[in-house]
């Protein structure tokens, strides 16, 4: 049976740091960086931060200029990453694009959650994926990688998740998140406002940012979507994508207050 979304069902597993914490026990996540267009990395990465996770690596092989100078001095850049000798606690590839060589890469991704969105998301002979891996897309791309079903309905999202062994944010004026195991949950709290560019790369960074602080994955995409739409309401009738990063603690303040 679907849930409606609500902090009822994720707020105890939604990440509060301790007076002994320090940045390694917040997790470290690494995002792949868009070699054109830049703007939608840097919204991930920035909502990343918003998340409370204790570090951020970009890994631009290009543009790195552009990412240094304009990106928080706290969110670190890097031409290579080396997964082996970095505690890496998840991934994020795909806002904005990533390049050609980086699709392999992203297939041998092991260990660390994986969150996919945009040109980063698996076209389905990749099929059923290996590890824990939460897929972001919207209704076409969603089309794309499963045809035969619709993006509206939570059957067929639900049977997409199985296919896909995916945990599945389906983005529609009703966000449908299901996971593999049968679970699924629906956000029905459609907001004009969000259908505007750069809004689904803060959602990325947000849930990529509450996974590798060690935040379960199916309750990290609820929780990535319900802040991200209470941030969205705050913001107005109408806004940049930008506007939504400077809400996003207030939101996560509120239910940490409830």
């Amino acid at each position: 049976m679907t849930q409606a979304n609500s902090p009822d069902f994720w707020k105890d597993n939604l990440p509060r740091p301790t007076t002994d914490s320090h940045k390694y026990d917040r997790g470290f996540c690494a995002i792949i960086a868009a070699p054109e267009l830049t703007g939608a990395t840097r919204l991930a990465a920035e909502a990343a931060l918003s998340s409370g996770v204790g570090l951020i690596k970009v890994v631009a092989e290009v543009r790195d200029d552009i990412y240094r100078s304009t990106l928080p001095a706290d969110i670190m850049v890097a031409n290579k990453l080396d997964p082996k000798e970095e505690k890496i606690t998840a991934w994020l590839a795909g806002p904005g694009g990533i390049a050609i060589s980086h699709h392999e890469e992203i297939d041998a991704m092991e260990g660390p959650p994986r969150i996919l969105d945009s040109s980063a998301l698996p076209t389905p002979d990749k099929f059923p994926l290996k590890g824990e891996t939460i897929l972001t897309p919207h209704g076409g791309e969603f089309k794309k990688m499963f045809p035969e079903l619709d993006s509206k309905k939570i059957d067929d999202v639900t049977k997409a998740a199985k296919t896909a062994n995916a945990i599945i944010v389906s983005k529609n004026d009703a966000t449908l998140i299901a996971h593999p195991d049968g679970r699924s949950i629906e956000h029905d709290y459609p907001n004009p406002a969000l259908a505007r560019g750069g809004t689904g790369d803060v959602l990325a960074g947000l849930i990529a940012g509450l996974v590798a602080q060690g935040m379960p994955g199916f309750e990290a995409a609820c929780a990535g979507v319900w802040i991200h739409s209470g941030a969205a309401k705050n913001a107005g009738h109408s806004f940049a994508a930008s506007d939504l990063i400077e809400k996003l603690n207030q939101i996560i303040d509120d239910v940490f207050s409830d």
